[in-house]
């Protein structure tokens, strides 16, 4: 089945879960939305996001691989390898666990001072947050710059029929 009972907070890769950001054009006013996939934060703590309820103060967050997954479709499908902090429910996930978790872990440390596997997690994220807010995307580079073009040309020429307007006035005053 290869099932797993999270016994940490995790961020996990779950299919459907996105961010939007959205912000408006300075050159045309319309909204430009951005859709980001991101990880969904699961707490074993917090009631609400149990997904498996045994009464009214207790209850799990159990995850699988997709179609590996209970008959009743409750459990949470996440893309990706299993995490230190996962505790496998079955034979198959006990095997998984042990091929990847191994992998995962080479020359790193779970408890490390950046706060176990999750941190490390976050910390991807954050990278990777920061890095498309300040790349921002290249055709919107492009069109800022031709418009900038059209608005200095345009300047050019008011300055021109200016300068040649006082020039004249000039002349008429002289005669």
């Amino acid at each position: 089945m290869a099932r797993w009972k999270l016994k940490t907070p995790h961020y996990l890769n779950v299919p459907g879960t996105k961010w939007e950001y959205t912000e408006n054009s300075r050159t045309s006013g319309r909204p430009q939305r951005n859709v980001y996939n991101v990880p969904l934060y699961l707490h074993p703590e917090d009631p609400n996001d149990w997904n498996w309820r045994y009464d009214r103060d207790s209850g799990d967050i159990i995850v699988c691989y997709e179609g590996k997954g209970d008959s009743s479709g409750k459990d949470i499908v996440f893309i990706g390898p299993p995490t230190p902090d996962m505790e496998p429910l079955d034979d198959e996930a006990k095997a998984i666990s042990k091929r990847d978790v191994r992998e995962l872990l080479q020359g790193e440390s779970v408890s490390d001072e950046r706060g176990g596997y999750a941190g490390k997690v976050l910390e991807e994220l954050g990278m990777k947050l920061a890095e498309a807010m300040t790349n921002g995307s290249s055709a919107n580079q492009d069109k800022l710059i031709e418009t900038m073009a059209k608005v200095m040309e345009q300047n050019a020429a008011i300055l021109s029929a200016l300068t040649a307007n006082i020039a004249v006035l000039k002349a008429e005053r002289r005669v």
